[in-house]
């Protein structure tokens, strides 16, 4: 089974062979160490925040195994069988039980006590079988306690254990560990959903319309819980997404040279706008930053179209939702770092966009019509002469909306048309200087800096999840908009 699966959280098989009456599989060597080993150097259990994100990457594995024809039970899910690398990349290794899922057939009973569930003892293993499994896998990494120590099907409560725990926590895992397969989650994609909507237990109060940042989301680590990728953050009122920790393949061969060689990139966890920032939004960072303004602007930060489409203070009529345009590149980045926030980097850019698919053009799917995007021409839901409302179409596997079309969204990098040839593996920022900080001084930025997603007034070659744009930062266009990301 694993010879044939492909998944940058799978341990791959590059050969296999036999020798005498023994098989081989020739697999690369993890530099890293187990979960249960990771647990031990923390001293018995990790932080609800650690669990999530490590969690969030099991579930994309699940979504992966189960989703094939037929699904595939891994039954064996516990930490000593989770790899996490000296760069924090997870991986799933020893697929020695896994097997196809066959409705209705019976098999032995195979797993580890403690950690297989009650229908897996029962030779009765079904997708459902490996959420019971990463409920105890969760249970064991939050409280420190083994569950093969501990008599079968018997957790106590997180919180009784661990009580600064959150509630939204205790209630996933009581769900995951319930002894019958249909009171479990239905699938690893419902549970994905509801663990990034658990909340931390202390948050900051929202203060909208104020002109400094407000505390930052993350609590002190014996505290925080990931927060509601959805929320409301610093000044501009915008809601973010969580995109979880782990690899994807960045670039397409489907495009020119400066979108090659397709390779993978591991990104840490990070925020990102669910929306372009809008009229609206920026209107607020322009009555708290004067200096910005389209009548007392520097010249050295903007062509003369900035802000062509406002009339002093005012955009235009009708537009508060719509995506703000015609701002250089030196006014995204002064509205991310007065919001608290900052431009994302292309590379987390590109994976936002593909929304959690692998190798497909656009953020749901290689097929694209106009009830899909705004972009040029019209029909469908395209009923806009330019652009459109920010969330006029479906959001994709991330709940992110208009990814594609609209608007180009500026990035932080520097263009390089061979980047991908040198890039870094994990964390990659682009060549020169990048707006990675909130305390970054971006006014010293020269070069060129890349644009992504297509706008209402191209094709949809340019719309592909891997298309690259660049200009000069003081540009400004009536297609060009931007939002921001945020560090955890």
């Amino acid at each position: 089974i694993l010879a044939s699966l492909q998944h940058p959280n799978i341990i791959e098989v590059y050969d296999r062979f036999t020798e005498g009456q023994r098989h081989y599989l020739v697999m690369p060597f993890i530099k890293g160490r187990s979960l249960e080993e990771h647990l031990a150097e923390l001293g018995g259990a990790a932080s609800e925040a650690k669990v999530i994100e490590w969690a969030l990457c099991i579930c994309d594995v699940l979504e992966y195994l189960h989703s094939q024809q037929p699904p595939i039970i891994y039954r064996d899910l516990k930490p000593s069988n989770i790899m996490v690398t000296d760069t924090g990349r997870l991986s799933l290794i020893d697929f020695g039980i896994a097997r196809n899922f066959v409705p209705s057939a019976q098999g032995t009973m195979i797993g580890t006590p403690g950690y297989a569930p009650p229908e897996q003892w029962q030779g009765l293993s079904e997708p459902r079988s490996d959420l019971y499994s990463l409920g105890a896998t969760m249970h064991h990494l939050l409280t420190g306690v083994d569950p093969c120590t501990r008599p079968p099907f018997v957790f106590e409560p997180v919180r009784k254990i661990k009580p600064s725990l959150s509630s939204g926590i205790e209630q996933i895992i009581d769900k995951l560990l319930q002894m019958r397969a249909d009171q479990r989650y239905p699938n690893a994609s419902a549970l994905k959903q509801t663990l990034l909507s658990v909340t931390s237990p202390v948050q900051p109060a929202v203060v909208p319309h104020r002109p400094q940042p407000k505390p930052p989301i993350a609590q002190p680590k014996q505290q925080r819980t990931y927060p509601k990728p959805e929320a409301i953050v610093s000044n501009d009122g915008g809601k973010m997404v969580l995109i979880p920790a782990g690899e994807f393949q960045m670039g397409s061969n489907d495009g020119g040279k400066y979108e090659q060689p397709v390779h993978t990139v591991f990104l840490d966890a990070y925020y990102i706008d669910a929306y372009e920032v809008t009229n609206a939004q920026f209107k607020k960072f322009l009555e708290a930053n004067p200096q910005w303004r389209k009548d007392r602007i520097d010249r050295k930060y903007h062509s003369v179209d900035y802000l062509k489409d406002w009339n002093g203070m005012n955009y235009p009529s009708g537009k508060a939702d719509h995506p703000v345009v015609y701002v250089s590149w030196y006014a995204a980045a002064a509205h991310a770092q007065w919001a608290g926030k900052r431009l994302p980097t292309e590379a987390e850019w590109e994976k936002a966009a593909r929304g959690g698919l692998v190798g497909k053009k656009y953020p749901w799917g290689d097929s694209i019509s106009h009830d899909d995007a705004n972009y040029k021409g019209t029909g469908g839901k395209d009923k806009w002469e330019g652009t459109s409302p920010v969330g006029s179409f479906a959001p994709n596997g991330y709940g992110l909306y208009d990814m594609a079309g609209n608007v180009w969204e500026w990035c932080a990098d520097e263009y390089d048309g061979s980047y991908y040839s040198n890039s870094p593996q994990n964390n990659p920022k682009g060549p020169g200087i990048s707006i990675t900080f909130k305390n970054d001084d971006f006014t010293n930025v020269k070069t060129r800096r890349v644009l992504r997603g297509g706008c209402w007034d191209f094709n949809t070659y340019v719309l592909r999840c891997a298309n690259r744009l660049n200009f000069d930062p003081t540009f400004t266009h009536n297609s060009i908009g931007f939002r921001c990301a945020q560090d955890l």
